[in-house]
């Protein structure tokens, strides 16, 4: 009895230390009770952000539209304040800059133009409507060799925009090319990369060299 007696005491001792050993267990609802929590404050504070620059993106697109309507119905007042306000909360807005220097071209300011020009070159080397309006700027300079240089560049990266085409017929003197056959998918599209400004910018080319000269 006495021996029966020990193993009943032994159970009964093991009961509480297999129930110890059993909170590491991941069945055990003690630790699902104690389990950390996720972070999630980093991924909401990312598609916060997210949000935010879609946002700013799509504000300064709607402006820049407006300023190209202002550009065409020629309010150069309203059109300029839209871009300086552009620019100012995004300096790194290219569209903005490139069609700012056009119209200070406008102006008679080509020193301040080249200044947004080359800010956009610094960024895009290879930005072919910024090479093509430093041809302008140069040219409303006086510098015709430097002019000369960047149409041809310019023309290099887009054989087929008739926009830079013409600017490298007038400063070489040349009557424009006539370019024959069904228009290519270059010129349909504008090469989006380019938006609505190269488009805007094909309609007052030749106005443009007007005032350059």
């Amino acid at each position: 009895m006495i021996f029966r007696h020990a193993r009943i005491t032994n159970g009964l001792l093991w009961l509480p230390i297999s129930a110890v050993l059993c909170i590491g267990c991941a069945s055990n609802p003690l630790k699902k009770l104690t389990a950390p929590v996720a972070n999630v404050a980093p991924k909401r504070e990312l598609r916060s952000d997210e949000a935010i620059a879609e946002f700013e993106r799509r504000r300064d697109q709607a402006q820049f539209t407006a300023a190209l309507t202002r550009w065409r119905e020629g309010d150069l007042i309203e059109c300029r304040m839209t871009l300086d306000e552009i620019i100012e909360r995004n300096p790194e807005h290219t569209e903005a800059r490139l069609l700012l220097a056009e119209l200070l071209l406008v102006e008679k300011q080509p020193q301040t133009a080249l200044q947004h020009v080359q800010n956009v070159l610094n960024r895009e080397p290879e930005n072919p409507v910024a090479i093509h309006t430093a041809g302008l700027v140069q040219e409303a300079l006086g510098n015709t060799s430097a002019a000369l240089e960047q149409y041809k560049r310019a023309t290099e990266l887009e054989p087929d925009n008739e926009v830079f085409l013409l600017s490298y017929d007038v400063a070489v003197g040349a009557p424009p090319r006539q370019i024959e056959g069904p228009p290519t998918m270059g010129q349909v599209a504008g090469n989006k990369k380019r938006d609505d400004h190269s488009t805007e910018f094909a309609n007052h080319a030749a106005g443009l060299h007007q005032h350059t000269q």
